[in-house]
Parts: structure tokens; sequence; C-alpha cells
């Protein structure tokens, strides 16, 4: 829930009573009508599937959040709302990741069986796949699409990890643990 109010002249933190012009509040809807979201537990990839209203085919796009680990699945909900099968995959601190959870712990070999998922699903456009990375999800897209011999159709990077990277422990991706 927003709430949006227009206040009457200038408003400055000093003023205590402040006059409301006009005032609405506005709810926001992270998934649209008929998206459809599906749990996914299949061959060791974790992850929420959002599929818009419709027979299909739609194009697709692997959703990869950053270092904050866990699952977050609105904007992947978001871009079903409009028309986009979107995979929101979880890679690391998730109760159905292997542990320890503070450590990426799956390797190229989990991203590409992430992205053939979408390949294969029925309703997607097998070649009009994307990856969307924030953070250190950047890196992982890249890496998917530089290592893994997976071709995503687009590659959307916002806000890389600027400065740092976890160093891999190995060939296939895996970190140590961190803070």
């Amino acid at each position: 829930m927003v709430h949006i109010s227009l206040l009457e002249g200038h408003v400055s933190p000093s003023e205590q009573q402040i006059k409301e012009l006009a005032a609405v509040t506005a709810e926001r809807w992270y998934i649209a009508p008929g998206v459809k979201r599906i749990e996914i537990r299949q061959n060791g990839v974790v992850g929420t599937l959002f599929v818009p209203p419709g027979p299909g085919p739609f194009p697709a796009v692997l959703d990869l959040w950053g270092m904050g680990g866990g699952l977050i699945e609105y904007r992947s909900s978001l871009l079903a709302s409009r028309g986009y099968i979107s995979f929101s995959l979880a890679y690391f601190g998730h109760k159905d990741l292997p542990s320890p959870p503070n450590c990426i712990n799956v390797g190229d070999s989990y991203f590409k069986t992430a992205f053939q998922l979408l390949q294969d699903h029925p309703q997607v456009v097998s070649d009009r796949i994307g990856i969307i990375g924030l953070s250190f999800g950047c890196y992982i897209a890249l890496r998917i699409a530089t290592r893994t011999g997976v071709k995503p159709s687009c590659l959307v990077c916002i806000n890389g990890p600027m400065g740092i990277t976890k160093p891999l422990i190995n060939a296939d991706g895996r970190t140590d643990q961190f803070e």
C-alpha cells in the first residue's frame, strides 16, 4: 500500500502541522490475475516459475538475485504479469539447497540445468530466453553465458558487484563461506 498526498505550501522537516489538500492510497500488485506460480524442486534446481495467462508460447527470463541469497520472487511475478515466463532461481542461502547457507555450493551445471528447464518448457519460445541478474547475479549471468555452453538471447545486468567478487574455489564456480 502506498499513500500519496498533496500538501499545502513548502514542506520542511521542522514544520509540525501541514494541511493535506488531497490524498489517495494505491495498492501495488506484484502478480496479475491469471499468472501461475509454480514451485520448482526438480533435478536439484530450486526456484519459482511464473507463467503468464494464455497458451503461449512466451519468451522467458532466468531471474538471478544477488548476495542476499534465498529466493526473491517479486521481479519474476512482475515479468510474468507482462507476458514473460520467468524463473526466479535460488542458488544459495535457501533451505532446499546444499549447505552451508553462506556459500555458493552449486556449480555451473546447476545454472545450465535451470536454463535448460526453461528451454524444455512447452510454453517457452526456446530461442527467446534471457537472463537478468542483480548485483552478484550479474556475475552469475555473465558466467552462465560464457562458461556453460548456454546461449541466452539477451543478458540484463543491474548494478553488478562493485569492486568485490567472492573468489571461486574451483573451476565450477563454487565459493568458500562468506559473511
